[in-house]
This record gives C-alpha cells, sequence and structure tokens, in this order.
C-alpha cells in the first residue's frame, strides 16, 4: 500500500511579494487573482525563434498583410483572453469576454496580470496578434497556418492566488515579407 499522496499547494499571492499587484492601481483586493504565463515561439520543427532563438524580440518583423502591398514593419504580442465558458461564440467574440484581454509586450516572453477571480471554471485562451507599425488598433490576431496554439484550457482563478499557465508553445511559420498575411490574419476594414 502506497503513503496518502500530499495535497499539491497553491502559492499564495501578497502584494508585496509579487511584482504585477505592486503595478496595479489598486493592489491585490480580495476579489481579484493572478493569471501567469510564460511562452516561447518556435518554428515547425520545434526550434527557438524568440527567446532563445534568431530573434531578439519580436517588435520589428517586416511582412504584408493584404496582397499587391508593400512590405511593412509589424510587432507579434502575445495576448490572454479570459472568457465565459457558457457563451456559444466563444473566445473569438468579444462579448465573451468576462474582461479585457491580458496583453504582454513583444519583447518578452513572460507576463502576469491581475484578474477578476471566478467561482466557477473559465476558459482560458492565448493568442498571437499582430500590431501592424506597433498600433494595437489595427491588430489582428495570427490563425493558421501562421500561427499555431494550444486551445483554450479550463482553470479556476482564485482570490490572493496565482493561476499559472506554465510555458506555452507558440509555433510560427510566416510567410516571406513579400507574400501577405491575409490568409491569416485579417486587417480591420478601417486600417490602411
Amino acid at each position: 500500500m502506497h503513503p496518502p499522496r500530499p495535497r499539491p499547494r497553491r502559492r499564495q499571492v501578497g502584494c508585496a511579494g509579487l511584482f504585477a499587484c505592486a503595478l496595479a492601481a489598486g493592489g491585490c483586493g480580495r476579489d481579484e487573482g493572478v493569471v501567469e504565463i510564460a511562452w516561447t515561439f518556435v518554428d515547425r520543427s520545434g526550434a527557438a525563434i524568440y527567446p532563445d532563438g534568431d530573434l531578439e524580440d519580436t517588435c520589428a518583423l517586416r511582412g504584408t498583410f493584404r496582397a499587391g502591398e508593400n512590405p511593412r514593419t509589424y510587432e507579434l504580442h502575445t495576448e490572454v483572453r479570459i472568457c465565459d465558458p457558457a457563451c456559444e461564440a466563444g473566445c473569438d467574440d468579444a462579448a465573451c469576454w468576462l474582461e479585457e484581454p491580458l496583453r504582454f509586450g513583444c519583447d518578452t516572453a513572460r507576463g502576469s496580470g491581475i484578474v477578476a477571480s471566478h467561482d466557477e471554471a473559465v476558459l482560458i485562451d492565448v493568442r498571437v496578434t499582430a500590431y501592424p507599425g506597433g498600433d494595437p488598433a489595427c491588430a489582428c490576431t495570427l490563425g493558421s497556418p501562421c500561427a499555431q496554439v494550444p486551445g483554450p484550457r479550463r482553470r479556476m482563478i482564485r482570490p490572493g492566488l496565482v493561476t499559472d499557465l506554465q510555458v506555452y508553445l507558440l509555433v510560427l511559420d510566416l510567410p516571406a515579407a513579400a507574400e501577405p498575411l491575409e490568409a491569416c490574419c485579417e486587417l480591420p476594414p478601417e486600417c490602411p
């Protein structure tokens, strides 16, 4: 007979101990938790692109977004959406978001953010977003075949605790700068 397994320990979050809490305007509250994630961009063969690959960051990539246009600079950002699992439209629809997405910079591979806690499990969906010219108003989410990301995960977000999503492998297969990204990243119509 095996001895009983110890129960998993949860990390308790204190405002003084977590950088994200220290930066928040209101600090940690009784109805808030923290979502933490790390990621690595890899190519289809699994070789690291960023942070341990050829790129120093994902802030100055070159490409076109529509056929016939000249290549321009764009940034790739990682985004975490927290969604209502009962919402039929899924995380693609902003109406299903329980709060604004957490957006992390193009020069980092780790991030955390303070979010509202929830009594029920939520869907946590990670996306790769392109910002042409660094403009968030003209952002588009990269889909297949340019980016492959793991599917949504159900997690609890408890008050005062860290929900650690661990490390995500985000697979990139970006076309050459002269080939358009429009098949996997549709810009809003008002964007130039």
